[in-house]
């Protein structure tokens, strides 16, 4: 932010530091928690410097006098609702970031700016929290509507439909009670019910059909199911595969649908979570709860043992949705993803940029890609990071005007679940006196 004054008739531009701080505030739903916030020029803005793009507007937005507790913990204040939707933000991109290997909610390093206003007239289309007679911003519906970020920003969309829909609003649950999960606030403890703290559940994940017409079960009526009760089988299935359909220890016992197994053995929340990432990572525009299935599938086999392959078909089969021809069995895909760049080498001066692109071919699983070997001076940027086998990725390597001539071999790491592999990338750097 900048300033302009005058000093004897030259105009001089001030900086105004917006700067990271850790400030005290007190939710509603959270009670007394540290929220990350700007400050500049001794004034508290609801915006989080270390998390791009995220932020909390209210009526009137007016900064606050650094060093004040922000929010007053009562259920209508705007200011406090704000508290609890940057707490429940800034939890579960670090959540992502910790369990899940997600960068930030749009999975390059940004979130969204969020909104609460008494009772309508949000500038923003999401996340939104409008007043019905309390902000409903506990920590799981912070999450869940954060969680339709997620599901926007990775491929294939939000589709369209009411199944399409259905799967949207599971999506935000999972990642609602995911966030939930990761924070263990003792004001909201960890629980597969939605919306919980603002009354009455609005949705139950053990048994989606204790909130009426939310089916338990996948069948022909998903289509035709308004959208937050077709999350329904979704919701069932995850809760079968994270806790299993007996889990004891106190949490609640699971029905499993007409024709599906005896019983489900959970594999545990987290683990759970990573493998609905990554099979969102693997959506398409037309996804069904079919194709959710098959990409759960894939995305197991490349994360954990056939043990969790079949734990997470037994869940599907436990909420109705049946086995799929293009399904993979529970077996270990070979590890068969060849990687090669090209050009494999090139010539630059100091000062320039030069590319080259990693074409993968293979099973399609995951790589996580990494550089090695760079030279002070040097800057290679990735596009994208995270790759399925099969797709390509550019480097671009950036060179400093200081970087001194010499022949440079710089390694490509990419990390799979199966082990790591790497190819070698020339770069002769010369200088421009050089024939």
């Amino acid at each position: 932010m900048k300033a302009r004054t005058t000093l004897g008739g030259v105009a001089l531009a001030l900086v105004l530091t917006m700067l990271p701080v850790a400030a005290d505030g007190h939710g509603h739903y959270n009670g007394r928690v540290k929220i990350d916030v700007s400050e500049s020029n001794g004034m508290y803005t609801l915006t989080d410097p270390t998390r791009p793009g995220l932020s909390c507007s209210r009526p009137g937005s007016a900064p606050l006098p650094a060093g004040v507790v922000i929010g007053n913990g009562q259920p209508g204040d705007p200011t406090t609702a704000c508290v609890d939707v940057l707490y429940g933000a800034q939890r579960m991109s670090d959540m992502l970031r910790d369990w899940l290997g997600r960068n930030g909610i749009n999975g390059t390093g940004r979130s969204f700016p969020a909104c609460v206003a008494s009772p309508v007239g949000c500038p923003v289309p999401f996340p939104s929290f409008p007043d019905r007679q309390r902000f409903l911003t506990s920590l799981d519906l912070v999450g869940h509507q954060y969680g339709h970020g997620v599901y926007a920003t990775t491929p294939g969309g939000t589709g369209s439909g009411n199944e399409s829909g259905g799967l949207l609003e599971g999506a935000g649950d999972i990642l609602g009670t995911l966030t939930e999960a990761y924070t263990a606030n003792p004001n909201d403890p960890p629980d597969y019910e939605i919306g919980e703290e603002t009354g009455p559940p609005l949705r139950i994940m053990y048994q989606p059909s204790r909130v009426s017409g939310h089916p338990d079960c996948y069948g022909p009526q998903i289509p035709a199911t308004e959208p937050t009760a077709a999350a329904g089988p979704l919701n069932h299935w995850f809760y079968l595969l994270a806790e299993g359909s007996n889990p004891g220890g106190g949490k609640p016992a699971s029905p499993v649908c007409p024709g599906g197994p005896a019983t489900v053995t959970g594999i545990g929340l987290e683990k759970a979570g990573k493998i609905f990432m990554s099979a969102l990572n693997r959506k398409t525009s037309n996804w069904r709860y079919t194709g959710a299935r098959v990409a759960t599938v894939q995305a197991v086999l490349q994360l954990y043992s056939p043990a969790e392959c079949a734990a997470v078909k037994s869940a599907w089969s436990a909420a109705a949705v049946p086995a799929q021809p293009a399904e993979p069995a529970c077996l270990t895909l070979p590890d068969d993803c060849t990687i090669a760049l090209n050009p494999p080498s090139a010539i630059a001066r100091p000062g320039t940029s030069v590319t080259t692109t990693l074409a993968t071919q293979g099973n399609g699983q995951i790589l996580q890609l990494s550089v090695s070997g760079l030279p002070p001076g040097i800057i290679v940027t990735i596009t994208p990071s995270t790759i399925v086998c099969g797709q390509p990725a550019q480097l671009t390597l950036t060179l400093a005007a200081s970087v001194a001539p010499g022949t440079y071999p710089i390694t490509l790491t990419v990390s799979t679940a199966s082990g790591d592999r790497s190819a070698t990338f020339i770069l002769t750097v010369i200088t421009e006196s050089a024939s």
